[in-house]
C-alpha cells in the first residue's frame, strides 16, 4: 500500500478512492489547505489522517518557506489574477494571511465518506486544531461488514452501513497490482 504524504504546507490535493492497509500516518496533511480525503478505506492505520499546522510555525525554516518560496511562487504567476484567481478561488483565503507574517493554517479540509476500520480517523499534532477540518459521513465505530477482511478483500457486503454514509464503491477489480506486472 501506498500512503500519502503531503508535506511542507502541499495544498489543493483530493485523496479519493483508496484502500490503505495497516500504514503508520496513510494519509498525512503537513500544514496544506484544500484537501478532500473522500471515499476512502482506512484499515488498521496508526492514524489514518495527520494533521500538522506547521504553516504557523515562527521557526525560521516553516516561516519562510510560508513568506518567501511560497509566496514568491504565487506572486511569479500573478496569482491575484486570472487565470488563477478564476480557476483557484480558494487562493483568495491567502490574502488575510500574507497581509500579516503570522503564518498560514491549516483550512478548508474535508474528510467525508471514509471507512476507518481499526483506526483512528483523524490526529491533530502541531499547531492544528479540529476546527481546521469538516469530518462528515465517515463510519468510524461499526463494522464496515467487508467480504473477507483476512484475506484483505475489503469489498463491502450490501448491508454495510457505509452505503447509508453514502460510501460509493472502489473498483477494486480495476487498481492495484495485477498478477504478472513487476
Amino acid at each position: 500500500m501506498i500512503r500519502s504524504l503531503l508535506q511542507s504546507c502541499v495544498s489543493g490535493t483530493q485523496i479519493y478512492g483508496n484502500v490503505l492497509w495497516k500504514l503508520h500516518r496513510a494519509v498525512f496533511l503537513g500544514g496544506g489547505r484544500d484537501f478532500k480525503v473522500e471515499n476512502n478505506i482506512f484499515v488498521d492505520c496508526d492514524p489514518a489522517i495527520e494533521l500538522d499546522g506547521r504553516g504557523l510555525s515562527k521557526a525560521p525554516v516553516w516561516h519562510n518557506m510560508v513568506y518567501k518560496t511560497m509566496k514568491q511562487c504565487l506572486e511569479d504567476v500573478n496569482w491575484r489574477q486570472p487565470p488563477y484567481r478564476t480557476r483557484y478561488p480558494e487562493l483568495a483565503d491567502l490574502e488575510q494571511y500574507y497581509a500579516k507574517e503570522d503564518g498560514v493554517p491549516p483550512g478548508n479540509i474535508l474528510a467525508a465518506h471514509n471507512i476507518s476500520a481499526g483506526s483512528e480517523l483523524l490526529k491533530i499534532t502541531w499547531n492544528a486544531n479540529k476546527e481546521m477540518v469538516e469530518l462528515r459521513d465517515n463510519l468510524t465505530n461499526a463494522d464496515p461488514l467487508f467480504v473477507d477482511p483476512v484475506k484483505g478483500d475489503f469489498r463491502l457486503k450490501n448491508d454495510s452501513p457505509a452505503w447509508q454514509l453514502g460510501f460509493k464503491a472502489i473498483p477494486l477489480e480495476k487498481i492495484g497490482h495485477k498478477s504478472g506486472e513487476n
